[in-house]
């Protein structure tokens, strides 16, 4: 069960909110890098389309991301999906090829 609040709450927020959150959540102490691991060890199938697809939205872009004081920036590119079902979208971090 706390796997799966550690990806929930990942999910809507960055790594360190989310082991924050957690924390104030359940007591229970999960770090950042901990919540990125649990997340990064999934996989998740691609959904199938049940109806044809007449719209599809397409965003990308690049975040910044944060970083310990004094370390140099860090940059990454996303890419976001969503078709006009409502049932199939996503979204890659620094990961073109997806």
């Amino acid at each position: 069960m706390l796997e799966r609040c550690c990806l929930r709450v990942s999910a809507n927020v960055s790594y360190q909110c989310a082991a924050e959150d957690i924390e104030l959540l359940t007591g229970m102490r999960v770090s950042a890098k901990t919540q990125q691991r649990l997340v990064q060890r999934q996989s998740f199938e691609t959904p199938a389309l049940e109806e044809p697809v007449k719209e599809v939205g397409i965003d990308g872009g690049t975040v910044r991301l944060i970083v310990e004081p004094g370390e140099p920036p860090q940059w990454k590119q996303y890419k976001a999906v969503h078709l006009e079902t409502g049932k199939v979208h996503g979204a890659w971090l620094d990961d073109n090829p997806a």
